[in-house]
């Protein structure tokens, strides 16, 4: 008898999970989007006056005042998903780049993620010709007039550095 019972209480398990995986998928679309919808509208909330380099700046307020710095582990270094570091508020040096350079895109601005030799990832932008950086541990950082002078700032004695587009894929 309690061998049936046991039976008949570990198949209603298995078959109340399999007919909740449906629920749990559109549980966590439902979840993806809604935090889609709040880190656009953060993106736009964050962009009032129109201006690049004070919208950097208070993006990066944010993140010093909400978010935590978490190293991902050595071998998954790479930007995780915007929104995900958006929802979670932490992340590291790309994770952080990364979710900067996808809010800059939502509101209308164009920016690029470098990689200085493998050291630090920055989200890097143009304003009136001249080339500024917002770090998640020195804030925004400019006026440079190149590309080269960020990653001097970054690493004194840099060997290389990658530029990235919003697919990740290497411009430079």
């Amino acid at each position: 008898m309690i061998k049936i019972l046991g039976l008949l209480t570990l198949s209603m398990l298995f078959l109340s999970g399999c007919l909740l995986q449906p629920f749990r998928k559109v549980q966590r679309l439902v979840r993806s989007n809604s935090t889609k919808a709040e880190f656009y509208a953060w993106s736009n909330a964050m962009n009032f006056n129109k201006d690049e380099l004070d919208f950097h700046k208070r993006m990066n307020a944010w993140m010093m005042k909400e978010g935590v710095y978490k190293l991902d582990r050595p071998q998954a270094d790479y930007p995780r998903d915007h929104l995900i570091t958006h929802a979670w508020r932490a992340g590291d040096c790309d994770d952080w780049s990364s979710m900067f350079m996808e809010a800059s895109y939502q509101v209308g601005y164009e920016s690029f993620l470098m990689t200085v030799d493998s050291f630090h990832t920055v989200c890097i932008f143009k304003q009136d010709g001249l080339y500024y950086h917002n770090s998640n541990y020195k804030g925004v950082r400019g006026s440079y007039e190149s590309l080269k002078d960020i990653a001097k700032s970054i690493k004194v004695d840099y060997k290389t550095y990658t530029l990235r587009d919003r697919q990740l894929k290497v411009i430079k």
